[in-house]
């Protein structure tokens, strides 16, 4: 196991290369440019979705990633923020689902659970924290 910890504060200019860095730790480990996409996009929403809605209405905190590599098995990936709570925003847990075409938001948890092999939200102790599990096959793996 190999675990990277990445931490900015939730501003949206910062979020993006929050990801950047994560996708560059996660490139020593992944050859597959379309499973390195999967989790840039997968990270991106998580981060920006911490940027958008976490502080609201308060000083902004710190997002946070963090990386637990299984080489050869699998990517967990845990985004969290100290902000504003799912269940204070609404947020169903268990069963995240595509807003409506015409929506302004609300699609990013529907793609980070769409792109996981395994998917929770989780509120403990005034941290909010994505879960995000990708089993990657074997084949795919530079170490």
């Amino acid at each position: 196991m190999h675990v990277y910890t990445l931490t900015t504060k939730a501003h949206l200019d910062a979020s993006r290369t929050l990801t950047k860095g994560a996708v560059a730790v996660l490139k020593d480990y992944i050859f597959s440019e379309e499973v390195l996409h999967s989790l840039d996009l997968l990270l991106t929403e998580a981060v920006a979705n911490c940027a958008r809605h976490a502080y609201r209405n308060m000083e902004v905190g710190n997002v946070e990633i963090v990386l637990d590599i299984d080489p050869g098995h699998s990517i967990a990936c845990s985004i969290s923020d100290w902000g504003i709570g799912f269940s204070q925003d609404g947020t169903d847990f268990t069963n995240p689902e595509l807003s409506k075409p015409e929506a302004e938001g609300g699609r990013g948890l529907f793609i980070i659970s769409s792109l996981a092999s395994e998917f929770s939200l989780n509120e403990q102790d005034g941290k909010n924290t994505v879960h995000a599990l990708l089993t990657i096959p074997r084949g795919l793996w530079i170490r």
